[in-house]
């Protein structure tokens, strides 16, 4: 995980929070820690949304070449 300068999560905003790489919690401004967390998890699934997407795209298109027999 990283840092953040700020994160929307539930209807506010959570300013400089984030997991260091040590794995430590990075929350100078003391929000509570779950919330913290959760907002962080949120964030993290948010970045990988179009990554997963990106691949499953791919799969289908290696698939489809493989079976065409195409080549590019």
């Amino acid at each position: 995980m990283k840092t953040y300068r700020w994160i929307r999560h539930d209807g506010r905003f959570l300013r400089s929070i984030g997991i260091l790489r040590n794995g430590k919690l990075y929350n100078p401004n003391g929000y509570p820690e779950e919330v913290v967390r959760v907002a962080l998890a949120a964030m993290d699934e948010w970045h990988r949304e179009p990554r997963k997407q990106g691949s499953k795209k791919a799969t289908a298109t290696r698939k489809k070449r493989r079976v065409s027999g195409e080549r590019e």
